[in-house]
């Protein structure tokens, strides 16, 4: 791996656009600023990459995503502001083209996997509840940007439970099963919130 390098890193002269700005008012703390915005990029940035002889790169790339910036806490001195946190509050739409060898992945199968695994890092890092924090002051508490409040509680009961194997061995042979649970969230925004 330390043969791995960037070859070129061209942002382009296309600037990422911020609309739909929304500030709420009612339902914040008043040490905060919540703002939600869709953000756009397509542009004509570049990455190439290489690692040993292989190149390969990307390119046209456009992203959409609906992000929630939060300014915490406020306070009394420039920058006014102690900390930023930053998330997505829909999954990102990304799509881009892929270059020299990377090529090889641009089938339809392919090409959506490596989006799949992007988008997947992606939301891993920056879809609610997952959050970016960033201290703008020292004196402000990592804790407070990093663990915030939790904004609600999910509760969820197994009702019942259908042919389960025993599998435990011992002398009553009872069945100690678990429950993995997996699925999607869908985020619905209460107007004047």
């Amino acid at each position: 791996m330390s043969s791995f390098k960037f070859e070129v890193l061209n942002l382009g002269d296309v600037p990422l656009r911020v609309g739909g700005v929304s500030v709420f008012r009612e339902s914040v703390s008043r040490h905060e600023i919540v703002m939600d915005m869709e953000v756009y990029y397509s542009g004509d940035c570049y990455f190439k990459v290489s690692m040993s002889k292989l190149k390969a790169g990307i390119k046209d790339i456009q992203f959409h995503a609906k992000v929630r910036v939060v300014l915490k806490p406020l306070v009394n001195v420039m920058p006014l502001v102690g900390g930023v946190q930053v998330y997505f509050l829909t999954v990102p739409d990304i799509n881009f083209n892929l270059t020299e060898i990377a090529n090889v992945f641009d089938f339809p199968g392919f090409a959506d996997m490596l989006r799949k695994a992007i988008t997947d890092y992606l939301c891993n890092m920056m879809l609610l509840p997952n959050k970016y924090s960033m201290k703008i002051m020292k004196d402000v508490s990592g804790i407070l940007l990093h663990y915030p409040e939790p904004q609600g509680v999910l509760r969820v009961n197994i009702i019942e439970g259908k042919d389960l194997m025993k599998k435990d061995i011992g002398i009553l042979g009872k069945s100690d099963p678990y429950c993995r649970i997996s699925g999607k969230c869908r985020i619905r925004l209460i107007p004047g919130s």
